[in-house]
């Protein structure tokens, strides 16, 4: 799947840009909500089914369900009927797959994401809340690999969910997410118990860094 990110002018690139395979384009600058539009829509796209796919190219057309994974060519005079596709999981990935993770963020958008990067991971048991009152009664009913906290949230903000959670039990692993410049962060957020930082935006690569410092299994 090939997506254009550019700062030209979609209107004259866009077709140009159909025209070599290009599945979509982005405009510059994009924000997380673009991205996270534009996820649905290929998460739509390849939920379709594979086997509608291959029979549309075997029949020489062009099919706009894109195959994940797999090299398709239109002129391929014999194809299976089914298609199984595979992905090995990394190291990490198995690892991670055990990880029960809480995460306090406000904006929904931006629960979106990290639910996808961690998915990416190889994390899928997720909590989410939007608070951190939330976080705090429910780390004390449920044993949390890390919880990830935002800073800045409504009813109670990153920093006092912090400070109880980790009083109620010194052994829990808080990660702050935040847009904070770090380094006048990270002096208050260490003296009240936080184990790491990210920094928005993130990617899957800052994710698996912490993940693998903090040696979480």
């Amino acid at each position: 799947l090939v997506v254009f990110v550019t700062a030209h002018d979609l209107a004259e690139f866009k077709s140009k840009a159909t025209a070599v395979g290009s599945w979509d384009c982005l405009s510059k600058p994009f924000r997380l909500e673009d991205i996270d539009e534009l996820l649905d829509r290929v998460e739509a796209s390849c939920g379709k089914s594979h086997h509608e796919s291959l029979r549309s190219a075997s029949m020489g057309g062009t099919s706009h369900s894109p195959l994940v994974g797999a090299s398709l060519s239109a002129s391929s005079s014999s194809l299976p009927s089914t298609v199984s596709i595979v992905k090995a999981k990394t190291p990490s990935q198995k690892r991670n797959k055990n990880l029960k993770v809480l995460y306090a963020e406000d904006n929904v958008v931006n629960q979106k994401v990290l639910s996808r990067v961690l998915n990416r991971a190889g994390i899928t048991d997720i909590t989410i809340v939007d608070n951190g009152r939330s976080a705090v009664e429910l780390c004390r009913t449920v044993k949390y690999s890390c919880i990830f906290l935002d800073m800045q949230m409504p009813v109670m903000d990153g920093i006092e969910a912090c400070k109880l959670i980790v009083k109620n039990d010194p052994e829990s692993i808080v990660i702050f997410v935040t847009a904070h410049a770090l380094d006048e962060f990270k002096a208050q957020a260490v003296a009240i118990g936080a184990k790491s930082f990210i920094s928005k935006p993130f990617r899957l690569s800052d994710i698996q860094k912490v993940l693998d410092v903090l040696n979480l299994e």
